[in-house]
């Protein structure tokens, strides 16, 4: 499944949330340097669809605020 993700980096709690427009609001704790936002991103889309961190995958935006995402789901 692809998912738009919009991430807000450097944020005081980890929060995904789930738009109107079908979208997601990712907010990390992590800054968005190196990757470490990406990183956490991966994170908490994997523990909230309750996937392995490997099973999602930034596809476009590594280094914008929106994100196209997919989450394979584990056979």
């Amino acid at each position: 499944m692809k998912l738009t993700v919009r991430v807000r980096p450097g944020s005081r709690f980890t929060l995904v949330e789930e738009l109107d427009d079908g979208s997601y609001r990712v907010a990390v704790t992590a800054p968005p340097e190196r990757g470490k936002a990406n990183a956490a991103v991966t994170a908490a889309l994997a523990e909230h669809f309750q996937v392995p961190k490997s099973s999602v995958q930034i596809l476009a935006g590594h280094a914008a605020w929106t994100k196209i995402v997919e989450i394979v789901q584990p056979r």
